[in-house]
C-alpha cells in the first residue's frame, strides 16, 4: 500500500442498544481533510469489554488528526479488541 500526505480526522461515538451488553461499543468517524461533504468518510467499529482499555485508547485517538500511517495502526489495533471480545448481555 502506498501511503499519501493526506490527513484524517478522527471521532470516537458510542452507541447503546436496548438491553444494553457489558462493554462499550461504536464506531470512530473518520473525516478525509480534503472532502467536501460534512460526512464522514469511513466508520471503524470497536468493541471493548474493558473500559479502562476503551478510556485509554479513546484518550489516546479522539480528536486527533493523523496520517494514513497512523490510522491503519488505528484500524490494527480495533480489530484486535474485536477479535478479543466475548460479548454477554446484561443481567
Amino acid at each position: 500500500m502506498k501511503l499519501t500526505n493526506k490527513k484524517y480526522f478522527l471521532s470516537f461515538i458510542e452507541e447503546f442498544w436496548p438491553k444494553q451488553i457489558v462493554a462499550h461499543l461504536g464506531r470512530v468517524e473518520v473525516y478525509d481533510e480534503t472532502s467536501k461533504t460534512p460526512y464522514a468518510q469511513e466508520e471503524i467499529r470497536f468493541v471493548f469489554e474493558n473500559s479502562e482499555d476503551y478510556y485509554k485508547i479513546r484518550e489516546e485517538w479522539d480528536f486527533k488528526n493523523v496520517n494514513e500511517e497512523e490510522l491503519s495502526k488505528l484500524k490494527r489495533i480495533l480489530e484486535e479488541y474485536i477479535k478479543k471480545a466475548k460479548i454477554k448481555k446484561r443481567s
